[in-house]
């Protein structure tokens, strides 16, 4: 980070915030909170391990945004909203799913969100990249 430069504190918040949410949904998967969903047994783990890489990379795209590294940042938060969007998908049509309803309606828009806030970074590293 250039000396001067402001810190995005609030992004890196936004981010750790995020992460928490995912790596919430580990143990609650292992739980049996999603048991009655209709999500097929056998995917357990792999929803638990999606959830937790998600979890670990909206963390660490927090720690990057910190430390002024923008682009990875980015990068790397780009990658974990796919990896939601992909975890949305697959399970946006399970009748109790243990979120708030309209996960149809709210799912997309969180990805948005997410990808304008990421948005933000990349240009960060646009305008560092060129003074």
């Amino acid at each position: 980070m250039r000396e001067g430069e402001e810190k995005h504190y609030g992004l890196a918040a936004l981010f750790a915030g995020i992460g928490l949410i995912f790596w919430a949904n580990v143990p609650a998967l292992f739980a049996g909170h999603f048991a009655a969903t209709g999500l097929p047994p056998a995917t357990i783990p792999l929803h638990a391990f999606a959830n937790g890489l998600e979890g670990t990379g909206w963390f660490a795209a927090a720690f990057l945004t910190l430390k002024g590294r923008y682009e990875a940042a980015s990068w790397l938060g780009y990658f974990c909203a796919g990896l939601w969007a992909w975890d949305m998908v697959t399970t946006a049509y399970l009748p109790a799913m243990p979120v708030p309803p309209h996960q149809w309606l709210w799912g997309p828009i969180s990805v948005l969100l997410m990808c304008l806030a990421l948005r933000r970074l990349h240009l960060l590293s646009t305008r560092h990249a060129h003074g």
